[in-house]
């Protein structure tokens, strides 16, 4: 079971911290209303959140929290790191997933794979036409089983990433984050991240 609805907040030196805060809580609050949930809060850190008033009173949960909230309720991830944004996906399925991207991890990919609202701009994410961007996303896919850390599958992840950089296609955490969004493990894309930065 997929993510439902899903939206985010690009990083925009137009837009401060707590504007693309506030603008999140509203949707995830206005999701948890219409799902009868309750939103949860992901953060890198538990503190992380503390001084951005418009995340106040939400349930905070992070990658290294020892009890998890139940999977299934909206969430809000707070400039998720890649390991937050994977963390995210899993709590958010079957229901909502806002995120208000960092400066230190893009996640353009993830918005362009979900379709994502732009709360920003008010227009919704369009996937790439690029046939040879979608070509690799499905060969990456294809062979995610064992992480590509098995011979066939790095060999194949290797050749995708190079074909990538051929086209002038290749951006590390576009591909790292679009592939977050069809279900990699955090231990995977950072393997397909090591792949890339090694080619």
């Amino acid at each position: 079971m997929g993510i439902r609805h899903a939206a985010w907040v690009p990083e925009d030196d137009a837009l401060d911290w707590e504007e693309a805060a506030a603008l999140a809580a509203r949707w995830v609050r206005r999701r948890g209303k219409d799902e009868g949930a309750t939103p949860v809060l992901v953060a890198n850190t538990l503190d992380a959140t503390s001084s951005v008033p418009a995340l106040r009173g939400f349930e905070v949960t992070s990658p290294q929290s020892r009890s998890r909230p139940a999977s299934g309720e909206p969430v809000l991830a707070y400039t998720p790191t890649l390991e937050s944004l994977v963390y995210a996906e899993q709590l958010a399925r079957g229901s909502s997933l806002v995120v208000v991207e960092g400066f230190s991890f893009s996640i353009r990919g993830w918005a362009r794979e979900r379709g994502a609202s732009n709360l920003f701009t008010q227009q919704e994410e369009a996937a790439s036409e690029d046939r040879r961007w979608l070509d690799v996303l499905e060969r990456l896919t294809f062979h995610k089983n064992n992480g590509w850390g098995d011979t066939l599958g790095k060999r194949a992840a290797q050749r995708a990433v190079d074909d990538l950089r051929m086209a002038g296609l290749l951006d590390a955490d576009e591909l790292v984050s679009a592939m977050a969004a069809r279900g990699a493990s955090v231990r995977a894309l950072k393997g397909l991240r090591r792949i890339v930065e090694s080619r």
